[in-house]
C-alpha cells in the first residue's frame, strides 16, 4: 500500500495479536466504531451512526487493546480522504496494519465492496415412473462440498417429485477469478438399478477498473453521467407458439400412461374414441352426484377393463391416494398394458387403513367407475378426458416417453449497447441472469460473464480482443400444455463499459400464453 496512508503505527507487544481484541476506530473524541471483534470478522465504521461525529472521514485513529484487561495491542492511524491520489489513495485489498480494507459507500451511494454472498440452488426432479430414493446429493463450489445426506436426511421422490436444498458462498469480486460449482446425485429405485446425474456451472469475475474512491467526495451527491450506457436484449421463444393439436397421437400399445386427476363427473368427458369404447358411471350419495372438487385426495384403483376378467387379490394396475391435481402413473412392470382399463374412484382411505393390495374398499365408498380403450388401435390421445381423469402422458415402443410437458426452447440475444458513451465501443458482461415464473429455481444465471460485446467496427478489427456483437443464450424448459397458462420471462444484464467503467445495464420482458389454441390463450392473445 502507498506509505502516505499510513501514520504513527506501533506494536506494543510481541509477536501476532491474540485471536480475540478490543477495536477502537475514532477521529479525535468522535467515535467510529468500538468493540470486540475476533479474527476475520467484519468491521463496518459508519460516519453517519452519530450526529455529532463528522460526516466525512479525514485520518481514521485505530486502538487495538486486550478485550479483558485494556491493554494496549497496537495504534496506527490511516489518512481516508484520498486528498492525494498518486500517495494517499486507500486501495481495495490493501492491508494496513492489522486491518484489511475491503470496502467502501460513498455520499451519492456509491459502493464497492471485494465480498458478496452468492445462494446455489440445487434442484432435483424424479422424471421417471417409480419412486426413488437420493443414495447421493452433493454440492462442490470452490472446492468445498456440501453433501445434504449428511445430517441423516432422506429424500424419498415419487414420480414427478421435486427437492431443493441451497448453500451460501461468499464470493470475491476484488480481482480476476472464475468460480465452478458442481452438483451431484444418485438414486435407486426398489429394483436397486437407480440412476444419476451431474450438473456443472461456472462464472468469471472480471478485474474492476477502479479499486479507490474518488478524490476528495463532496458533500453534495455527484452528477449522474450525461450519457446513458444501454444493453439491447432481444427475448425470442423458438417453439412457444404450441398449440395442443402438436401433440402427437399414441400409435403402439403403451407400456405405462400417466393420468390427471383433474375432478369432475361423467358429464365433463372429452375423448376421440367411439362413445362405445367409453363408459362411465357416477355413483350418488344422498341423491347427488359428488363433487370430486370437493375432495382433495381419492384412493384410486386401476385394474384391466372392458371383458378382462379380474377377481379381487389379482394385481392392480395402480392403487392409491391420489391428490386433485396429481398425476399417477399406470403400468404393469415394463410389459404392454391391457387393451382396456377400468379405474375406480372410491372415498379417501386414512393412512393406515389402506386396503390389501389387489383388494378394493368398502363397495359404498365407490364414486365414479370409467371404462376405456387403451391399446392405440383406437384414438388415444393426449388431453382426452375419461370422467374424473385426464390422459396427459403415455410410453410405448414405437414412440418412447410422450408426454403433454412439451420440451421448447426458449433463445435470447445480448446485443452491443445501443448508446454508449462517448469513446466507447465495447462493454465486458459481468452478469446476466433469467427471472421466471415456470422454471425451478425461478432465478437463473447465464453463465457469460466477462464476455466481451463490441460495435461491428471494432468486431471486425482482427487487433480487437473482442470479435461478437451479440451473444445468443437459450434454455430448454418443459410446458405443461394440461393447465393453459401465463408464462413471463425477465432477463438483466450488467456489463461495464471497458474503458470508463462505466456500469451499462439492460432489461427485457417476455410474455406468452400456452396451449395457443385453449379458449384462455385465445382470449389473453386477444
Amino acid at each position: 500500500f502507498p506509505d502516505g496512508n499510513i501514520q504513527a503505527c506501533e506494536d506494543l507487544i510481541v509477536g501476532d495479536l491474540p485471536d480475540t481484541v478490543q477495536v477502537t476506530a475514532a477521529l479525535g473524541i468522535f467515535p467510529y466504531f468500538d468493540g470486540v471483534v475476533d479474527a476475520n470478522q467484519d468491521v463496518f465504521l459508519l460516519s453517519s451512526a452519530n450526529p455529532n461525529v463528522p460526516f466525512i472521514f479525514d485520518v481514521i485513529q485505530f486502538s487495538i487493546n486486550d478485550p479483558e484487561t485494556g491493554a494496549p495491542l497496537q495504534t496506527f492511524s490511516l489518512q481516508t480522504n484520498c486528498a492525494n491520489a498518486a500517495e494517499t489513495s486507500i486501495l481495495l485489498e490493501g492491508g494496513y496494519a492489522s486491518v484489511d480494507f475491503f470496502g467502501f459507500r460513498c455520499l451519492d451511494d456509491v459502493a464497492n465492496f471485494c465480498f458478496t454472498d452468492i445462494r446455489l440452488d440445487q434442484t432435483v426432479t424424479n422424471d421417471g415412473v417409480t419412486t426413488m430414493e437420493l443414495t447421493a446429493f452433493n454440492l462442490t463450489f470452490d472446492d468445498e462440498t456440501t453433501d445434504f445426506l449428511e445430517e441423516g436426511n432422506s429424500y424419498i421422490l415419487p414420480s414427478g417429485a421435486v427437492v431443493s436444498e441451497s448453500v451460501t458462498e461468499s464470493i470475491y469480486l476484488c480481482r480476476e477469478k472464475t468460480y465452478e460449482a458442481f452438483g451431484a446425485v444418485e438414486a435407486n429405485d426398489t429394483s436397486a438399478i437407480g440412476c444419476e446425474d451431474t450438473a456443472e456451472l461456472s462464472f468469471f469475475i472480471p478485474d474492476r477498473p477502479s479499486q479507490t474512491p474518488s478524490q476528495e467526495p463532496s458533500l453534495q451527491p455527484s452528477n449522474a453521467p450525461t450519457e446513458e450506457c444501454d444493453i439491447d436484449i432481444d427475448l425470442i421463444c423458438e417453439g412457444c407458439n404450441i398449440n395442443t393439436t402438436d401433440l402427437p397421437d399414441c400409435i403402439d400399445r403403451p407400456t405405462m400412461f400417466g393420468m390427471l386427476f383433474r375432478g369432475g363427473n361423467c358429464s365433463e368427458n372429452s375423448f376421440n374414441q367411439s362413445i362405445d369404447d367409453v363408459q362411465c358411471f357416477d355413483f350418488t350419495f344422498n341423491g347427488e352426484v359428488p363433487d370430486l372438487r370437493s375432495n382433495e385426495t381419492a384412493y384410486v384403483v386401476a385394474i384391466p377393463g372392458g371383458q378382462i376378467p379380474w377377481v379381487e387379490g389379482d394385481p392392480t394396475l395402480f392403487q392409491g391416494n391420489v391428490r386433485e391435481s396429481e398425476t399417477f402413473f399406470i403400468y404393469r412392470g415394463g410389459n404392454r398394458l391391457p387393451s382396456d382399463t377400468r379405474i375406480l374412484t372410491y372415498l379417501e382411505v386414512a393412512e393406515g387403513e389402506e386396503p390389501l393390495p389387489g383388494f378394493l374398499p368398502p363397495n359404498d365408498t365407490l364414486t365414479q367407475l370409467v371404462d376405456f380403450h387403451a391399446s392405440c388401435s383406437q384414438p388415444f390421445v393426449l388431453l382426452n378426458v375419461f370422467g374424473a381423469y385426464q390422459l396427459v402422458q403415455f410410453e410405448n415402443a414405437k414412440q418412447g416417453n410422450v408426454s403433454v410437458a412439451s420440451a421448447t426452447e426458449l433463445s435470447y440475444t445480448v446485443s452491443v449497447p445501443i448508446s454508449l458513451p462517448t469513446g466507447e465501443d465495447t462493454i465486458r458482461v459481468i452478469s446476466a441472469q433469467l427471472i421466471t415464473n415456470y422454471t425451478n429455481p425461478r432465478l437463473i444465471t447465464i453463465p457469460i460473464g466477462g464476455t466481451l460485446i463490441c460495435s461491428q467496427e471494432e468486431a471486425d478489427d482482427p487487433s480487437n480482443p473482442c470479435n461478437t456483437t451479440t451473444i445468443d443464450v437459450s434454455i430448454e424448459v418443459s410446458l405443461n400444455l394440461a393447465i393453459p397458462q401465463g408464462y413471463s420471462t425477465t432477463m438483466f444484464v450488467v456489463g461495464r463499459a471497458l474503458n470508463s467503467g462505466q456500469l451499462c445495464t439492460g432489461l427485457e420482458e417476455d410474455e406468452f400464453c400456452a396451449p395457443l389454441d385453449d379458449p384462455v390463450c385465445i382470449e389473453a392473445n386477444q
